[in-house]
């Protein structure tokens, strides 16, 4: 999720890592923009709690799979409210196992919002 940070914010991380190129800036600033999930100044960050800073990160970087993926066709049926519903649900299931990773709740929290975005059409 770092890497994606810097690649919105710093726009000078290596885009390929992480699955983009040099013209998916603007449009994922954009959809940030949308899903409230972009600050004008990244200041902003060091004001909030770390975990706080963590949960927009691990958000930002699921929405940025489905951006980079042929779910991207269903993007602009996201909203915050789903977005963050679909979140919270997942930290609130995948807290429950011992022994959890960083990837398994991005990773499940990428097939809730994949289930919903097939769902809804």
């Amino acid at each position: 999720p770092n890497l994606l940070f810097n690649y919105i914010y710093i726009n000078n991380s290596d885009c390929e890592k992480i699955g983009l190129s040099k013209f998916d800036h603007e449009p994922l600033i954009h959809l940030f923009k949308r899903l409230e999930l972009y600050a004008e100044n990244k200041e902003a960050y060091n004001l909030m709690p770390i975990n706080r800073v963590m949960d927009e990160k691990i958000i930002m970087w699921a929405i940025k799979e489905i951006y980079a993926s042929p779910y991207k066709i269903y993007i602009d049926k996201l909203d915050r409210r789903l977005v963050m519903h679909k979140y919270a649900k997942t930290k609130k299931y995948i807290m429950q196992k011992m022994n959890h990773t960083l990837e398994d709740i991005i990773n499940y929290f990428i097939v809730c919002l994949q289930d919903e975005l097939k769902g809804a059409n």
